[in-house]
């Protein structure tokens, strides 16, 4: 958001709702750095809705979501762009996981039709479960029958991957 005050904007219209800022990569030849906007996970739906709606940012393209596991805890990063303005912004939310390491979280599938595909991976490679998601989850990424999500930092790969035809 070079030539836009995305916190002052976003502040403005729901305040509270950014939880910081920090920078995200580095460009080596410029040493520019992009910020990125922790959001509270509470208001990230709104958020995600504003973005997509505010006239001056029309924020209509989602170019990634990124997930990691981070000490038990979730962080998704969604890299937005306004295909009009070219201009782009990088959001964060931090999902807690509940003592069973489940993890909910509202689905912007709606918003951004291409993170559907996002949400697929993220449901089946981390176990993610994305409310309001209105396709059928079906697994696409990993073979019938797979157990656990082999992303999580707490996964044991079974000793025998794909059992050969025929056996056991």
């Amino acid at each position: 958001m070079a030539n836009l005050d995305f916190k002052a904007m976003l502040e403005a219209e729901m305040p509270g709702a950014i939880l910081k800022e920090t920078f995200f990569g580095t460009d080596a030849e410029s040493k520019a750095t992009e910020k990125c906007f922790w959001i509270r996970a509470t208001e990230f739906r709104r958020v995600s809705e504003w973005c997509l709606q505010s006239p001056t940012l029309i924020l209509d393209w989602l170019e990634n979501l990124s997930v990691a596991q981070v000490e038990g805890d979730f962080h998704l990063t969604y890299f937005l762009r306004s295909t009009t303005s070219n201009q782009r912004l990088i959001l964060r939310q931090v999902i807690v996981a509940g003592k069973s390491g489940s993890a909910s979280v509202a689905s912007v599938a709606d918003l951004w039709p291409m993170s559907e595909r996002m949400e697929r991976e993220a449901a089946q490679m981390f176990g993610l479960v994305f409310t309001g998601f209105s396709s059928s989850l079906t697994w696409s990424l990993l073979p019938a029958g797979w157990v656990g999500f082999p992303l999580r930092k707490d996964y044991e790969f079974p000793e025998v991957l794909f059992p050969e035809k025929g056996s056991g």
